[in-house]
């Protein structure tokens, strides 16, 4: 697998995360409803999973309502709870590589250790019929702005709390349609989410198409 290069597609599991934070919940009926906000009860939620289900690690899912997972958190204020990417839910320090050649046209750090992205790349594919890549909650970045990058090239590891933005460890991986970015400056960049509401549930699926097929790819 290119973007995941040291892990085994056979080993891991499709899930949806809040039903397991449903789960959760039934088991811990007397919990705070931003419970799994902190990051270490998030683990073991993920952890207990993982253990269930027989594997080492675990992704999915695609515009998953994460409504009971992330209650407590920003989104409240919106109601938008629709994930915008996939989560690939591995240990801190999993190397990250570029699953296809392309230019890094975004570095950030937001800063943000409460729900934040922590530290983010923005991939322009080589190929035009290719979305844009975005990956988040990172660490150890190898590549900056404006680097060009090889199938196969290390791009950074998967960031662990509080720096990754204070989640769980995982990779959060999202594509940007080559029609959003011809409607919006590249100083945009800066103001994405990785989360949009229900009722756009048409056009966000337009803007930021399914990127399961990096890893089953």
């Amino acid at each position: 697998m290119k973007l995941l290069p040291t892990l085994d597609i056979t080993d891991a599991g499709v899930v949806n995360l809040d039903d397991e934070a449903r789960r959760w919940f039934v088991d811990n009926p007397n919990a705070f409803k931003d419970a799994l906000l902190d990051p270490v009860a998030m683990q073991g939620v993920v952890d207990a999973m993982h253990h269930r289900l027989g594997v080492s690690w675990s992704y999915g899912s695609y515009l998953e309502d994460r409504s009971v997972m992330l209650a407590g958190s920003y989104l409240d204020e919106t109601g938008g709870y629709i994930h915008l990417g996939i989560d690939v839910n591995v240990p801190a320090g999993t190397p990250i590589s570029a699953p296809y050649s392309g230019q890094i046209v975004h570095v950030f750090d937001d800063g943000d250790e409460s729900c934040g992205w922590g530290y983010r790349l923005i991939i322009k594919p080589d190929d035009d019929s290719i979305p844009y890549l975005i990956l988040g909650h990172l660490s150890n970045s190898v590549v900056k702005l404006g680097d060009t990058v090889s199938t196969g090239d290390a791009l950074a590891q998967v960031g662990s709390p509080p720096f990754n933005g204070r989640w769980f460890p995982h990779l959060h991986v999202q594509q940007l349609s080559r029609q959003y970015i011809a409607s919006h400056e590249q100083e945009d960049f800066e103001s994405l989410d990785g989360y949009g509401h229900r009722d756009g549930i048409k056009d966000l699926r337009a803007e930021y198409p399914d990127p399961t097929w990096l890893l089953e790819g």
